[in-house]
This record gives C-alpha cells, structure tokens and sequence, in this order.
C-alpha cells in the first residue's frame, strides 16, 4: 500500500531516463558544444576535395556483325554486360599509363586509381568516370586524363589487331585460285570494309561528355558535417545521462523509494545554498516546513 505521503502528482510522473535527461541537461548541452566545435575545427583545417565527371559512350557491335569477327570490339550482350566491360577497360594498368602521360605526374598507378571512380550506368550504356582532386581543375583533368586513356588503349589495341586481321586476309585473298569466285568477292569487300577502319578509333568507344571544373568542393559539407556533430553530441550527452543516473546511488525521488519498495518518513524541502550559509551563521532560521521535515526524520 502507498505512503499517503507522497504526493499524488509525484505519480504517474514521466520515465525514469526522460527524467535523467532534464536532471543532467547541462551534459548533453556540452556534449553538443564539444562536438559542433570539434567539427567546426575540422571544417577549418579539412582539406577541400573537388570531384569532375566525364562520360564515355559504348555503342557495343551486334553479336550478328561479321565484319569485326576477330578484332577485339565490345560486342552486345544481354543485361547490360557490354557497359561493365567498358568499365573494367578503364581501370587497367595501360590506360593509367596513359593518364599518367598526359596528366605529366610522377604518382604511381595505385595513387591515380585512388583518384578515380567508375560507374556503369547500365540503362544508358554510358560509363561515367569520376575525378578526385585537391583543385576543381586538377579533378576534371584526372577524369579526362582516364576517359582519353581508355579511348586511345583500345584504338590501340584495336588498330594492332587490325593490321594483322588486314594482312591475313590480304594473302588469303591472292592465295584464292580463279575458280574461287564467290569466296574471293566476299574477301574482298571485307577487305574493303577493314581497310576503311584503317587509323579510325575503336568504334565501340567514345568520349560524350568531357568533365568540367566543379563550382563548389564536394568535401567538407558544412551542413552535413554539423548535422552529424549534433546528432553525434545528443546520442553522447544522453548516453552519459542515463548512465549518470543509472549509476548514481543517490535516491533523489519518490518514484525512486516506491521502485525499492521503501517507507518515505518525510520529503527535505530544497534549500538554496545561500539560505544555508546564512543559517549556519545565525543570521537566520530555517523555514516551518524544512524544521517539520527534520523533525519527522528524528
């Protein structure tokens, strides 16, 4: 059975950890404090990191396609496979030889492959490469540097097969006997056909959209970096909180004593800390009701 001591708007009052929040507000105040300033000083000596977008077009060659039998050419293929092939061709050694050439750096192929992405975007059979750089014309140079690299290793290697394709088929041609009418015809309007490819670039690839300098950084972001330092110092400042509370022996409410299923014999009025001083010095004495408490607590 209750106390009828305790008073009726003491029940029924808010959780016990809701009530640590208003007990130990000062902690999450400073928490927040703490981490909008930690932030605020990351935001003034972070470096700024700038990002450039070029996009290279596949036009893949139809699995039908005869003319490019035996020269390496993205061919088609089903759920957008030809745009993952382009992809990985521009994350080879080559074509960040290449970059490095242009870019006329001394970084070493991993610092250049950490200074660019590349995403597929399969539904529109374009490869986008992202630059990364301390200077918004250093990250559109990166990303143009990779977008030429890959274009110019697959002529390459394309124009190389090429030659040699042009050249096999050159002495089947005049190895044919006179009575091979038909074949000696289709041989040569292939030959015709290749020869026209002759110095052209890989016919898969091709650059759509050069990257340009970026307007503003994409790193730091202020408002993102401060709405994390918010969030970050009201998770703490509550954490430490309720962990204060939790923790602390002291019984501080009457919910505390009903928990525990103690006798409440009386309830101290809070007395301010001036008041005290002045009463230890007898300049004055305490008020009616703390002498009633004290005196039901003997």
């Amino acid at each position: 059975m209750r106390d009828r001591s305790i008073p009726e708007a003491t029940v029924g009052r808010l959780p016990r950890y809701l009530q640590a929040l208003a007990q130990h507000w000062p902690f999450i105040i400073g928490s927040v404090a703490l981490a909008i300033a930690a932030a605020l000083l990351y935001l003034a000596t972070a470096e700024n990191r700038y990002e450039a977008h070029a996009d290279v077009l596949v036009t893949p060659v139809a699995s039908s396609d005869t003319t490019f039998i035996g020269l390496p050419v993205i061919r088609e293929s089903g759920e957008g496979r030809a745009v993952l092939t382009a992809a990985r061709l521009v994350e080879t050694p080559q074509v960040a030889d290449s970059a490095r050439r242009q870019l006329r750096v001394r970084a070493t192929r991993d610092e250049l492959f950490d200074s660019v992405q590349v995403e597929p975007q399969e539904q529109s059979n374009i490869v986008t490469i992202t630059g990364n750089g301390d200077s918004a014309e250093r990250a559109a140079a990166i990303a143009n540097a990779f977008a030429a690299g890959v274009i110019a290793e697959r002529t390459r290697v394309f124009q190389r097969q090429l030659r040699q394709v042009v050249s096999r088929l050159s002495r089947r041609l005049a190895e044919l006997p006179a009575a091979s009418e038909g074949e000696g015809r289709a041989l040569g309007d292939r030959l015709g056909e290749l020869r026209g490819l002759v110095g052209s670039r890989d016919p898969t690839l091709q650059i759509a959209s050069l990257a340009v300098p970026p307007a503003e950084a994409s790193w730091p972001r202020p408002v993102l970096s401060l709405a994390a330092a918010v969030l970050v110092g009201l998770v703490l400042g509550i954490g430490v909180a309720i962990a204060l509370e939790l923790l602390s022996p002291l019984v501080l409410r009457d919910e505390d004593i009903l928990e525990e299923r103690l006798t409440l014999l009386a309830r101290v009025p809070r007395t301010p800390i001036r008041d005290l001083q002045m009463q230890l010095q007898g300049k004055a004495s305490p008020a009616d009701e703390v002498k009633d408490a004290y005196r039901l607590v003997r």
